[in-house]
């Protein structure tokens, strides 16, 4: 019983670091450490996030601070994107709640967005008064723009094609609307138990090998294995009773013959 109390104790410890290297291995998209959104609302703009980089292969990162420190709005969104994500393209937005100002850090291919572009895409967070509603419609527009963006000027041939900003901004509404239907990017609930089966599979085996290496001592028919060869020898044996009980009963007599 006890070494089944300690594989259990085992799997669940494994279970758990499993879930802390996961945990250490989420991107961060939404940054709130003020905590203005709820854990479930993170969470669901984690799936917007998710989705987008999935789609278009650029990570939208959205920082939501009171305070910057010592650097400023764009300076914190630069060292925000080489402390949250590794992807070539990347789009990051502060929001500096105390002085109301934002600033944003491009990478790679994003860098061939213009102002307008990134002007539609805080407007339609700044046009909700709630967080999560903002950063909902945020994250609606961010995919329409990386869908609809100029492409990267050619720098032998010169080429290059823009959208116009108004294009943009009829799509981007349109994908709001139907913001819900796009929800991806979400973990499985299935990885749960999976998870869990894993963790306790591999403390049974581990526990088990450490059992196996713990037997010592074996049943035997006879105690011979307890004593070394020739170091004790037998002269003689008797049986001796130490205990015994008699009943004694007095014998009837018989009178008639």
């Amino acid at each position: 019983m006890t070494k089944k109390i300690f594989a259990i104790i085992v799997a669940a410890m494994l279970c758990l670091s499993v879930a802390v290297s996961a945990s250490a291995d989420t991107m961060t998209y939404v940054y709130d450490p003020d905590y203005n959104l709820t854990d479930s609302e993170i969470a669901e703009l984690h799936g917007y996030a998710e989705s987008v980089e999935e789609d278009y292969g650029y990570s939208v990162i959205f920082c939501i601070v009171s305070d910057c420190g010592e650097m400023t709005c764009a300076e914190y969104a630069e060292d925000a994107c080489i402390s949250f994500t590794d992807a070539e393209n990347a789009i990051v937005f502060v929001h500096n709640t105390d002085e109301g100002v934002y600033d944003y850090y491009l990478e790679g291919d994003a860098a061939a967005l213009d102002e307008a572009l990134i002007d539609i895409m805080w407007n339609a967070y700044d046009a909700d008064d709630s967080y999560f509603g903002g950063l909902s419609s945020f994250y609606a527009t961010a995919a329409e723009v990386i869908e609809n963006m100029p492409p990267v000027v050619d720098t032998q041939t010169g080429d290059s094609e823009t959208d116009n900003a108004e294009t943009v901004t009829e799509k981007a509404d349109e994908t709001a609307e139907n913001k819900d239907d796009g929800k991806k990017g979400t973990v499985s609930p299935i990885w749960i138990p999976v998870c869990l089966l894993i963790g306790m599979l591999i403390g049974f085996v581990i526990i088990n090998s450490i059992a196996s290496k713990n037997i010592s001592v074996k049943m035997q028919k006879n105690a011979t294995v307890y004593t070394r060869e020739g170091s004790m020898v037998l002269t003689g044996s008797a049986d001796n009773f130490l205990y015994s009980e008699v009943d004694r009963r007095e014998k009837p007599k018989n009178d008639e013959k």
